[in-house]
């Protein structure tokens, strides 16, 4: 079973390939979100991105004609 709490095993699990076996079985509900947040390494995503939508949002309303 996918223990997504357990940072040791889930990084484990990636380096020796036993996540894949394991995500083939499929994935409870109960943790089905957080293990595609570490799929899609939403957490590292959210810190790269911080900031940027408030930057793009402004160059909209200053470069939009109304």
């Amino acid at each position: 079973m996918i223990h997504p709490n357990s940072t040791k095993v889930w990084d484990k699990d990636m380096k020796t390939g036993k996540l894949k076996k394991r995500l083939y079985k499929g994935v409870p509900d109960a943790v089905r979100g957080e293990v595609w947040s570490r799929l899609l390494h939403i957490k590292k995503t959210k810190e790269e991105q911080i900031g940027k939508y408030e930057v793009s949002h402004h160059l909209l309303l200053v470069n939009f004609v109304f």
